[in-house]
């Protein structure tokens, strides 16, 4: 549901639903404010409708949970104010567009029977790490205003492409092998509402004041000398924009290395550096919503019909892009599948043949003869398509402080002792 904004206002319904929301096509919209499916005010309009301030939009849709990383929340500190946990990677948050259960606040409701919980900061769905979590009113509104004053310490370990130096300490009591931390304190603005990307932009475009220092933890040096490898580094942010390490690491040259919004030549020849984007900006908008649409992704999927024939096949097998990851599975034209996702490479599937009549009358119960996403089998994503090499570590208040364990990617050459001493050692540079 959503009120009319005042800039909707005198605008036609079918306008503002294709510049303003994800719908797959223009058919679909018209389809869907045909049969009543959206409504204004409770009531069927006709398609061409006219938007009045005031009016109340209303969208019932069939929604098809997206699936997640088969991985647990681990708490990692808990009293009667505030959960900290450590959060796994692919899930959201909050319930926001086609996640539900799969969400933090749903599992851990659903899972450990906690209720009335007030996610105190936000983490991007595919970044991993500490979620501060108010189980009364009053501890999330102190600890959330102690982040809005900036009287809280943020620190994120991220990994990177090329080898991220940084220049040395050379000062008195510096180390040769001491670096120092790179600040980058470039503007951030919305480039897109609707692909949800922002960009280093002027003032005079929207761009708000952000800040974040990064300082290299290991370099991952490849086998081949003509690969430039990979690094881990710790990220203080001294502000809290959407996307703020993203994109100021992708502002440095050095992207996150399986960032699918920040790390792509669609941005330009440098993947965006230095803030040198693709020109025209249509141009640019255009190369990204075509990168990131999803029904791309649909036409990955089998229907019923094209299942009837096995020697069917897709034209679109090569086209795998996903909005948010990238889906690069071929679709299957075996039997349908219930999966389950596991944090590794495999992945954990149950014939229908064998599933529970309880189950199986639940699935039942759920299909909807009219909704498109009921008549098609989607292809497994990978799981490494659902995990961004961004972890949130550390956050600190004047008299609190919590972290979670590194992530596992940041320990694939280095013992866990040694890299938290390393980073116990570079925390005070930031």
């Amino acid at each position: 549901m959503a009120f009319c904004k005042r800039r909707w206002v005198s605008c036609r319904l079918l306008d503002v639903l294709d510049k303003e929301f994800n719908f797959d096509e223009m058919d679909v919209i018209v389809q869907r404010i045909s049969s009543g499916q959206i409504r204004i005010n409770g009531d069927k309009v006709p398609v061409d409708y006219i938007l009045q301030d005031s009016d109340l939009l209303e969208h019932s849709v069939h929604r098809h949970e997206l699936p997640i990383l088969d991985k647990p929340i681990d708490v990692v500190f808990e009293d009667d104010n505030v959960l900290v946990v450590n959060k796994p990677p692919s899930m959201p948050i909050h319930p926001c567009g086609q996640y539900h259960h799969n969400s933090l606040v749903k599992i851990l409701h659903n899972e450990k029977g906690m209720k009335n919980l007030r996610a105190i900061h936000r983490l991007d769905r595919m970044t991993s790490g500490l979620v501060l979590i108010g189980k009364t009113y009053e501890a999330a509104m102190k600890i959330s205003s102690q982040i809005s004053d900036r009287e809280v310490s943020k620190f994120y370990i991220a990994e990177v492409e090329g080898q991220f130096k940084g220049p040395t300490n050379s000062s008195p009591g510096g180390t040769a092998n001491t670096p120092t931390p790179v600040v980058v304190d470039q503007p951030l603005g919305r480039l897109n509402s609707r692909l949800g990307l922002n960009a280093v932009l002027p003032e005079s475009e929207g761009g708000k004041p952000a800040k974040t220092a990064f300082v290299p933890l290991l370099w991952k040096k490849p086998k081949d000398v003509d690969n430039p490898g990979s690094t881990v580094v710790l990220c203080r942010l001294y502000t809290g924009r959407t996307h703020q390490v993203r994109i100021h690491l992708q502002y440095l040259g050095f992207p996150i290395v399986d960032d699918p919004l920040y790390n792509s030549y669609d941005w330009g020849e440098s993947k965006g550096a230095f803030a040198k984007y693709r020109e025209p900006r249509s141009e640019l908008l255009a190369a990204l919503a075509a990168s990131r649409s999803r029904s791309t992704y649909l036409k990955t999927a089998i229907t019923d019909r094209d299942a009837a024939a096995p020697n069917a096949k897709n034209d679109e097998d090569d086209n795998n892009d996903a909005e948010d990851d990238t889906i690069s599975e071929e679709a299957s034209l075996s039997p349908p599948k219930i999966s389950r996702l596991s944090p590794r490479s495999e992945m954990h599937h149950y014939n229908e043949s064998t599933v529970d009549e309880a189950t199986r009358n639940l699935l039942e119960a759920a299909y909807r003869a009219d909704c498109p996403d009921c008549n098609r089998r989607f292809p497994d994503p990978k799981p490494s398509s659902l995990v961004l090499h961004l972890h949130a570590y550390r956050y600190a208040g004047s008299d609190w402080s919590y972290s979670v364990p590194p992530p596992e990617w940041a320990l694939e050459s280095i013992q866990l002792d040694e890299l938290e001493a390393r980073i116990a050692e570079l925390l005070p540079l930031l």
